[in-house]
């Protein structure tokens, strides 16, 4: 009976919040009758940031002479990561709120998880974060991107990306994330 919006996100931090607010809110407009872009309902935080720090780190691999191809950029990337998580953990013991504990603790290395759209390039990340000791582990492999849920995401996720694409649409209307049947879509 009506629309509900659900906007409160349990996961992210405050920061992460107002940054994900400021870009989508400005890109995520409903001003064209031709369009078919849901207007941008704000997120809300559900908790407190761990410790006054900023959320988002802009990484630039590029150059003023663009001269570096996508692997360089991409290998300048995960070194600037694997070096952010380390000093995060190591020097400067960045709070988070730790889930099993329910409390707000110093970083470990448990708490960090960096996604890939691709598993190209990975070896220039596990490179990285050998080079300055942090360890991991690699989640999945390649079956993961051919997980129905991975697929259903992506649709998803291209759908938002550009709303003008028909096959995306109906692919995340479909989704187990949007539901609708196909009667529903007739």
């Amino acid at each position: 009976g009506g629309l509900r919006q659900i906007s409160t996100n349990f996961r992210s931090s405050p920061g992460v919040i107002g940054w994900v607010n400021g870009v989508f809110n400005k890109i995520m407009t409903s001003d064209d009758a031709q369009t078919y872009q849901a207007e941008y309902v704000p997120l809300e935080t559900f908790r407190e940031a761990a410790e006054d720090r900023p959320a988002v780190h802009l990484i630039r691999t590029d150059t003023d002479d663009g001269q570096l191809n996508a692997t360089q950029q991409r290998s300048i990337e995960a070194r600037c990561i694997a070096q952010m998580i380390f000093r995060a953990v190591e020097q400067e013991k960045w709070k988070v709120f730790d889930r099993r504990k329910g409390e707000v603790v110093p970083a470990q290395y448990r708490h960090i998880a960096i996604l890939m759209p691709r598993r190209s390039g990975a070896h220039l990340y596990e490179d990285a974060l050998q080079l300055y000791g942090v360890p991991f582990g690699v989640e999945s492999g390649r079956g993961f991107y051919f997980r129905p849920e991975v697929s259903h995401l992506t649709n998803v996720l291209r759908a938002i990306d550009d709303p003008s694409d028909p096959a995306a649409v109906v692919a995340a209307l479909r989704s187990p994330f949007l539901g609708l049947s196909d009667d529903d879509l007739f």
